[in-house]
């Protein structure tokens, strides 16, 4: 059966139906921070109008994402700043030498990603998060751009959700390290480096703090195989902690993300 293919929306339109600016990040918005004389400027929108509309009235924001920029770098960039010239990042004293802050990069291209934590996902461990993920995945695979690849993330968890506890009831550390390889984890939540630039020039763009009563649990992981989030954004910069991926907390959200 052949696929009727996808309009895709334009820029024009992806501003207009999210209105303020502030929910559409674009290439340009995300380059006029750090002023890279190399990388491509021009949106691709892969989603459809319906795709978007659908989007707004579910809380998603649309990001366009640079490529190929690690946390450090992005800190470096902006000299550790705010647009309000308060600190983006607290003290990164204890992940300076993490691979999440020195080697991981942002993936270019547009996606779909939650304005805020999903109510019902604090007080939840990675685990009880990761089937909370599976189930938002199925219920809205209609906005993303490949339906049944996101479902088979899905699916996959499902299919390894009791072996995955047995895993970390016995071994957290084991645990954790499984639950971040899911291509469900990867794939469908945020890294660290992408979180950071949404957050700069969604206060550029909009005034206003992401994240600043709560942290987003990331698809990130420590050598010490913590699971990273990421939160807490006042005036003292952006708070970077790790846990076991068997803890949970009532500040600890899952934000999910949609390509």
């Amino acid at each position: 059966m052949t696929e009727t293919p996808i309009a895709h929306a334009g820029v024009a339109s992806a501003k207009q139906i999210f209105f303020r600016g502030s929910d559409f990040l674009s290439l340009a918005d995300l380059n006029s921070l750090l002023k890279l004389s190399d990388v491509p400027l021009e949106d691709e929108i892969p989603y459809s109008m319906e795709q978007l509309k659908k989007a707004k009235e579910s809380g998603l924001m649309l990001v366009s994402m640079l490529p190929d920029l690690t946390m450090q770098s992005i800190a470096e960039k902006v000299g550790n700043k705010m647009p309000d010239d308060n600190n983006l990042l607290y003290s990164i004293d204890w992940y300076k030498k993490e691979k999440f802050f020195t080697e991981t990069k942002t993936r270019g291209g547009a996606y779909l990603v939650s304005l805020a934590g999903l109510p019902s996902s604090n007080n939840k461990n990675y685990l009880q998060q990761t089937k909370i993920l599976a189930d938002w995945v199925k219920a809205n695979s209609s906005l993303s751009v490949n339906p049944a690849k996101v479902e088979q993330y899905a699916e996959d968890f499902y299919s390894k959700e009791k072996s995955l506890q047995k895993t970390l009831d016995a071994d957290w550390q084991k645990g954790g390290q499984a639950l971040y390889e899911l291509d469900l984890n990867q794939n469908c939540r945020e890294r660290a480096c992408e979180t950071t630039l949404r957050l700069i020039a969604f206060k550029k763009v909009n005034g206003i703090n992401l994240h600043e009563n709560d942290y987003a649990w990331l698809a990130d992981i420590t050598s010490g195989s913590r699971l990273v989030d990421l939160g807490r954004c006042g005036s003292g910069g952006a708070n970077v902690s790790s846990g076991s991926a068997r803890d949970s907390d009532g500040d600890l959200y899952l934000v999910p993300r949609l390509q």
